[in-house]
């Protein structure tokens, strides 16, 4: 009887230090955009509908803290502007620049959520990338830089390795300039999640909107809001978040001082000049402002 006493004694110590143990809170989950990258005091976040292109940007999967983004062979970037790196593979043939990072967050977006009809790209010549054409077995035939389809598969083929297959065709053509026939130009006014910045040119750029915060108080909406912007580059890279750019009218209360603060926010107005649009890594000088059409 003593035995089974204290057999029951021991059993309920289990049970008790197995409930303090599940009691304890969790840790934060700070690898996805929206869990990493805090909301200043008096600002809130831009409320984006479930399932779209907007919210599968806030909530984009993050490398661990403290990542470096590595280039297309391997390397680590040396000049850092990254704040972050997005968990997403590269490929290895130097193809995703800055507009083909923006092809592939997008693409990425359609394929994740099935939405296979959507997905079909304008190449500079004008030849229409269909990703349902390349899953029926279609694949792109190029005879005096005239591109057509011919049958080479006979099975259907949806997987994502076929899909990552069909991007890497699409970045072998595209650049900054048929990314903006691609993209719907909307005023600087219109700015938020998913608005492409880009400008155009051999020494063009363009990045995108992740994230957005707005100042609770709308008087200080003359000072902008508050954006989280990723980029790719040449030579290839991983897709980073680059740190926020000097806040020169004061939007947000932290020290200002460029050379040792590693803002986070990036301001969408400067006191320069508000035809152009500073980041930390690159001046648009006649910046366009896009979207992608979410119909």
């Amino acid at each position: 009887m003593k035995k089974l006493y204290f057999i029951f004694i021991h059993i309920s110590f289990l049970f008790i230090l197995s409930c303090t143990h599940t009691s304890k809170p969790q840790q934060l989950d700070l690898n996805t955009i929206k869990t990493r990258y805090p909301v200043p005091e008096g600002f809130h976040r831009v409320e984006t509908e479930k399932g779209s292109f907007q919210a599968y940007l806030q909530n984009f999967p993050l490398k661990p803290e403290g990542s470096t983004p590595f280039l297309f062979n391997g390397e680590k970037k040396e000049k850092r502007l990254s704040t972050s790196v997005l968990d997403l593979e590269i490929d290895t043939l130097n193809l995703q620049n800055s507009a083909g990072s923006i092809y592939r967050l997008w693409a990425d977006y359609l394929y994740s959520t099935s939405q296979f009809d959507k997905i079909h790209f304008i190449l500079p010549s004008g030849f229409i990338c269909d990703y349902t054409k390349w899953a029926q077995g279609f694949r792109i035939k190029n005879e005096g830089n005239h591109l057509s389809w011919h049958k080479d598969e006979d099975k259907e083929d949806y997987s994502y390795t076929n899909f990552q297959q069909f991007l890497l065709k699409v970045l072998e053509y595209v650049d900054l300039d048929s990314l903006s026939k691609q993209l719907y130009p909307i005023p600087k006014n219109q700015l938020t999640v998913g608005t492409v910045i880009l400008e155009k040119g051999e020494k063009g750029h363009a990045v995108i909107v992740m994230d957005m915060i707005m100042p609770n108080d709308s008087l200080q909406l003359f000072k902008g809001c508050g954006v989280l912007l990723a980029q790719g580059g040449i030579p290839a890279q991983e897709i980073e978040i680059i740190k926020g750019y000097y806040d020169e009218l004061g939007l947000f209360s932290q020290t200002q001082n460029p050379d040792s603060v590693n803002y986070l926010w990036s301001p969408t107005r400067h006191k320069a000049a508000d035809d152009k649009f500073f980041t930390s890594a690159f001046c648009f000088e006649k910046p366009q402002f896009f979207t992608f059409n979410f119909n």
